[in-house]
């Protein structure tokens, strides 16, 4: 049963973590394409990065393989949100 709520809260906690993610790259990939600055696209990319790394090995220290797992479904899952929500428009 642990093992369980430890998927679910990975899962919870990739979800939101990955909408975030995805948020951040549709945004990065505006800033890539205006005319600012260069080091602002490249160091929201590295944070994006670096943020949902940091959730891994957090999740993994806390909630072992089965939060892990879950975090990784739940990242997928607010990806394919984000292609149906952003996908290409004729």
């Amino acid at each position: 049963m642990t093992m369980l709520v430890d998927a679910a809260a990975g899962g919870a906690a990739g979800l939101l973590a990955g909408a975030l993610f995805f948020l951040a790259m549709r945004r990065n990939a505006e800033l890539y394409l205006s005319g600012g600055p260069a080091w602002r696209p490249a160091a929201l990319h590295l944070a994006r990065l670096v943020g949902l790394a940091a959730l891994r090995v957090v999740l993994v220290r806390v909630a072992g393989g089965a939060g892990l797992l879950g975090t990784f479904a739940g990242i997928l899952a607010a990806r394919t949100v984000a292609l149906r929500a952003w996908g290409p428009r004729p």
